[in-house]
């Protein structure tokens, strides 16, 4: 035994690593920090640890993605369910719809009886928006009592900030009582900017 032992601590004296063949692995030197040991089938190599996954703080409910060389969370898309805004009283009602706890592309408000103006807030647009492509979504605003004026319903995008429209003019909103209005929203820089419009007005039976 102590001569088989001294064979191979020869074998990897000197200035040679101990061999693969005796037991060792063939390297002269640790190689890089962080770096682990692994066999490419004929010899052990020193290399990068794989792709660690990125971080997961603030990213709940998100997937995994590649773009073939780098790991990134993405948002799932919205599913095509609704999404009805509770809670709605006063005559002037401040409504905040916050995109962070919604997961659907239909946003329903419904003004209650007595309800003759609102003020509507979109929030949180980037949790579900993402650079590069569009999110869109649609809001059913229906109202019990006549609203006050064709603009007594307000629009923002996050604390202040208008979105924005064709000709810059906000289209006007249906006045008359158990009306319906669609309206259709879209983010094309990841909620930084909001396109708005009027899809179909004063909705109801013929």
């Amino acid at each position: 035994m102590a001569k088989n032992l001294s064979n191979i601590l020869r074998a990897g004296g000197g200035t040679n690593p101990l061999q693969v063949a005796n037991g060792g692995t063939g390297l002269s030197s640790p190689g890089t920090a962080g770096y682990i040991l692994t066999s490419n089938g004929t010899a052990w190599v020193s290399q990068a640890a794989p792709v660690s996954l990125p971080t997961q703080t603030s990213n709940g409910g998100k997937f995994l993605t590649t773009d073939g060389s780098t790991a990134t969370w993405s948002t799932l898309p919205l599913v095509d369910t609704t999404y009805t805004v509770t809670g709605i009283s006063g005559t002037a009602a401040t409504i905040s719809v916050d995109f962070s706890s919604v997961s659907s592309s239909t946003i329903i408000i419904p003004l209650p009886s007595g309800t003759t103006s609102a003020t509507i807030t979109f929030t949180n647009l980037a949790s579900k928006a993402t650079a590069g492509t569009v999110f869109s979504f649609s809001v059913i605003l229906s109202h019990v009592t006549a609203l006050t004026a064709t603009t007594s319903v307000a629009w923002r995008h996050g604390s202040a900030v208008l979105p924005k429209w064709t000709g810059n003019i906000v289209p006007p909103s249906t006045v008359t009582a158990a009306a319906i209005d669609i309206w259709t929203y879209f983010t094309y820089d990841a909620g930084t900017s909001l396109v708005g419009s009027l899809s179909m007005a004063d909705v109801r039976n013929a």
